[in-house]
């Protein structure tokens, strides 16, 4: 019990699906209520002059079915050939069940969803828009992944495990608001059993307080590392300028959805 109040007590703290350089579909939390149908990001590749990755991704919702599919490429060349995500959710209420799995290329996504043990969540998310092209939204996702609820039998079938453990999972609370401005609160628990029996305390944070269309941002990821920037927010478009402590060096996104 103890230990369960300080988790909600550091919740509380950092005021907590992702960093803005992640596409929403690479977790399974991120499939579901989604205030676009396309995003995409760009940023320049590190230690690579003059390359850029593009993030594509879209997003669908119809009658509480959630399908979300997205990828990197690379300018210059407008080269598409790195890993597919795609992931489908289900919403009953504010409740969501989503799964999402990886493959080389589109043509290999029905395999993969066959042969691949896929990533799991289920929890809380929903999601307000205002307005079409500069619109203000907000989402909010409270949501549990755990790590073997799905495995691979010796025929290569797909299974519930039986021997399913809890607390072996990972833990996120994710607020987001974007508009004249962008408000961000997340904290990730990283491994819950972690931090019931070890006393080890793993997580992912990420703060964004907004001020007359700017932002200020900072993150720390699990292994202590820390990024901080300053940004502009306006309806679906957002420009991010940050210090990346990981690898001592400066670097900057631009974001859009539609």
């Amino acid at each position: 019990m103890r230990k369960l109040v300080v988790f909600l007590l550091l919740a509380a703290v950092y005021v907590i699906s992702q960093s803005f350089f992640d596409l929403n579909v690479t977790s399974p939390g991120g499939v579901v209520k989604q205030p676009y149908i396309l995003r995409t990001v760009v940023f320049p590749k590190f230690g690579e002059e003059g390359v850029y990755v593009i993030g594509l991704e879209g997003h669908l919702e119809i009658f509480g079915i959630n399908l979300s599919v997205g990828t990197y490429g690379r300018y210059p060349g407008f080269v598409f050939d790195e890993e597919v995500y795609a992931g489908f959710g289900m919403v009953f209420g504010g409740l969501f069940f989503a799964f999402s799995t990886t493959a080389d290329s589109f043509e290999e996504l029905g395999d993969s969803f066959e042969s691949k043990i896929p990533r799991v969540s289920f929890g809380i998310a929903g999601c307000w828009k205002e307005g079409i092209l500069f619109s203000n939204w907000g989402r909010f996702e409270l949501s549990y992944e755990p790590k073997n609820l799905i495995i691979k039998l010796e025929d290569g079938r797909l299974a519930v495990n039986e021997e399913f453990d809890w607390t072996d999972a990972s833990a996120t609370l994710k607020i987001i608001s974007q508009g004249s401005g962008m408000f961000l609160v997340r904290f990730t628990l990283v491994d819950i059993k972690e931090f019931l029996y070890d006393n080890g305390l793993r997580y992912i944070a990420e703060l964004a307080i907004p001020s007359e269309y700017s932002y200020i941002y900072g993150s720390v990821d699990q292994d202590g590392k820390w990024k901080a920037g300053l940004g502009l927010s306006f309806g679906n478009f957002n420009i991010l300028g940050l210090y990346d402590s990981s690898g001592k060096h400066f670097n900057w996104l631009v974001a859009a959805q539609f």
